[in-house]
């Protein structure tokens, strides 16, 4: 059975009592909620809240101790192979905790790269970081790959892996890119043979016009991200997701 977590920094930011959308969330449906930074927020009141409204907090942000790699004593098989993200999304809290976006040349190569942009990285560190990454039997782009900078010579490249990618999904204006990333990535990565020649839903013009240079206006950081749709709309949306 499929469950939902919602984030409620940009669910029902409506709500300016931050505790007070633990209950907005329980009463749209969500089994769950997260949150950022805890040492801003009002951990007595968020404890209340979710305990009134049996919401459990599933997850947070907290800062490793100095000295400590985090990442490895969470999970031994996840690593980073940059830092930060060059974008400035107004409801993203990376460009907050991690402003400077950085390479990491000689990362610990493990099999769940967690990078928050790993598109955005030079072509010659992706190069590196596949290279390193032929050594698993399957390596997994937790975080998601930007949709906008998806294109099928990166496709192409990760197809050299057996690899999961997953790609963001923040507005719904953005729903056609996801589709056709989902195909780029079907036809070039993985696929059966003689894939990438008979593919021609992705032929690298679609989608460098659909999806590289689509309107994206987490690239254009001149001009304000819109608002999210309501909390509401955005459950109902993800509740129709197939679970995988």
């Amino acid at each position: 059975m499929t469950k939902l977590s919602g984030c409620i920094e940009m669910l029902f930011a409506e709500i300016e009592e931050f505790a007070g959308r633990i209950s907005a969330s329980a009463e749209a449906g969500l089994d769950a909620i997260e949150f950022w930074d805890y040492s801003s927020k009002d951990l007595d009141a968020i404890a209340a809240a979710s305990q009134e409204a049996g919401l459990p907090v599933a997850a947070m942000c907290v800062e490793a101790p100095e000295g400590m790699d985090f990442l490895r004593a969470h999970n031994p098989d996840a690593t980073f192979t940059t830092r930060g993200c060059p974008n400035s999304c107004s409801f993203c809290a990376v460009n907050k905790l991690e402003p400077e976006f950085y390479e990491i040349p000689d990362y610990r190569p493990a099999p769940i790269i967690c990078d928050n942009n790993y598109t955005a990285a030079t072509r010659k560190h992706q190069e590196l970081v596949v290279d390193k990454q032929k050594q698993f039997t399957l390596t997994d782009f937790n975080q998601g790959l930007e949709a906008a900078e998806f294109t099928p010579t990166l496709a192409d490249l990760l197809g050299n892996l057996k690899c999961k990618v997953r790609f963001a999904f923040n507005s719904g204006k953005v729903e056609h890119q996801g589709k056709n990333n989902t195909d780029c990535a079907e036809n070039n990565i993985g696929g059966p043979p003689g894939a990438k020649e008979q593919n021609t839903t992705c032929s690298g013009e679609r989608c460098q016009k659909e999806s590289h240079i689509a309107e994206n206006p987490r690239r254009n950081t001149a001009q304000p991200t819109k608002r999210a749709p309501e909390g509401k709309h955005i459950i109902q949306r993800l509740s129709q997701v197939r679970p995988f």
